[in-house]
């Protein structure tokens, strides 16, 4: 009897056993995880060795509207910043290089190994400036020549350490890996450069995934969905319009991907609702709903433009991701009795004059009248979508009503751009919570 009651309970054990397995899914791991996330985008390192003072190296960093000539010592000050935080994982959505010499992307990846020996696990993808770019320049006194660039096989070797060792996947046709740095977390990082569509004497801007690297991605990202993952992508170029009629305005099409609506659209649908990415330069974040599913791209401004912001994301069960924005604002550099933040701010707003102008006159042929109507406000409608949280002034739309009835196509197209910019789609963008379940803003 008592034989028989033991293989009476062994059998409901076993029976109970077997139905809560069919109940679970197949690995639920990336269910309940908590961890922290530094972002910085887009540091344009130049090897200071390659740019020798004169002529040559003033004009190549006064026509690149970044400060490429700290860009050592503003990268130091935010690898300070990581190391004193505690950020677990670091992404670098690209444009790691100022324009992918060789040299620069081998001190660059040194730089960020004091990072990895600290414990912390980075993750890099390139972006449109870093592969085969036939403008990797140095600088002499007078003049500039050529130095070399990388290849894609040379960037996994560089950068092996910092996502490609760790990658559970790679793709055959791009730059493109998985990793899972905590079970149960894949970090998908992507590329879509087109440096196969270099010239000679020049770079692809645009972004544009090759159709065998997007199968691969929708299988993997079904499989991951299947397996219960929690994934994160990294981008660089936006997945996402980041201020309206961005990708078929000719000024800024090459910031948002090709063929964004049904890309976006196939992450949401698979479980991939975060994509960081870079390139415009901006601080920004923008959602996209596709029936039930939703996608954030939250884009982190460049390292070496203001207001040269990072960003922190703090992961808690899965559920809840907060967003915060800090700005590099101590760096080893002679700011002329300025604070770092108000050098910057001058920086980019001067360069951005002699931008603007050159786009209006020689670009778009505008008479002087128009031309100084657009420059007074083009430059500030930039630096406000770069900071985020957009607040168009009372200038701007005095200028936009001016001009509304235009039948000019560049006119229409400045003010449409103008408007667009300082237009803040939502939510917002420096500070946020999200409900990462149901894509909500949390209070």
């Amino acid at each position: 009897m008592k034989n028989i009651k033991n293989l009476l309970y062994i059998s409901l054990f076993l029976l109970f056993a077997c139905s809560n397995e069919e109940e679970k899914p197949i690995n639920n791991s990336g269910s309940n995880l908590s961890f922290k996330i530094a972002v910085f985008s887009d540091p344009h390192y130049f090897d200071p060795d390659l740019g020798d003072p004169g002529e040559a190296y003033d004009l190549a960093a006064a026509n690149s509207r970044k400060m490429i000539k700290y860009s050592e010592q503003i990268l130091n000050s935010a690898i300070n910043l990581f190391l004193e935080s505690q950020a677990e994982i670091i992404i670098i959505p690209g444009d790691l290089t100022k324009d992918g010499e060789k040299t620069s992307h081998l001190k660059f990846a040194d730089m960020i190994r004091k990072l990895k020996n600290a414990g912390k696990h980075v993750f890099v993808v390139p972006g449109n400036h870093d592969v085969a770019n036939p403008e990797a320049y140095g600088y002499s006194a007078t003049d500039k020549y050529k130095t070399e660039s990388v290849s894609p096989q040379e960037i996994k070797q560089i950068y092996n350490d910092f996502g490609y060792s760790e990658a559970l996947y790679q793709d055959e046709n791009s730059l493109s890996y998985i990793a899972e740095p905590i079970k149960g977390l894949w970090i998908v990082g992507m590329d879509a450069c087109r440096y196969r569509d270099n010239t000679a004497e020049s770079h692809t801007v645009g972004g544009r995934f090759d159709q065998r690297t997007l199968i691969w991605l929708e299988d993997l990202l079904k499989k991951g969905k299947s397996e219960g993952k929690l994934m994160l992508g990294i981008l660089h170029h936006g997945i996402l319009e980041h201020f309206a009629g961005q990708k078929v305005n000719p000024v800024t099409s090459e910031f948002v991907i090709d063929d964004y609506k049904q890309i976006s659209e196939m992450f949401a649908k698979n479980d991939m609702k975060f994509v960081f990415t870079g390139h415009f330069h901006a601080n920004d974040i923008v959602s996209e709903q596709f029936g039930n599913n939703f996608l954030y791209d939250i884009e982190t401004g460049s390292l070496l433009t203001y207001p040269v912001p990072v960003r922190f994301i703090n992961v808690t069960n899965s559920e809840r991701m907060d967003v915060s924005t800090a700005y590099i604002d101590n760096v080893a550099i002679d700011t002329k009795g300025m604070t770092f933040q108000n050098y910057a701010k001058d920086f980019i707003t001067n360069d951005l004059d002699n931008y603007v102008a050159e786009l209006l006159t020689a670009q778009f042929q505008l008479d002087s009248t128009i031309a100084s109507d657009f420059a007074s406000i083009g430059v500030q409608a930039f630096l406000s979508h770069y900071r985020g949280d957009e607040i168009i002034t009372s200038d701007a739309i005095d200028i936009i009503n001016k001009y509304s009835n235009s039948q000019e196509i560049t006119v229409m197209l400045l003010s449409g751009v103008i408007q667009s910019l300082y237009t803040d789609l939502n939510p917002a963008d420096n500070n946020i919570s999200i409900d990462m379940k149901t894509g909500k803003i949390l209070k």
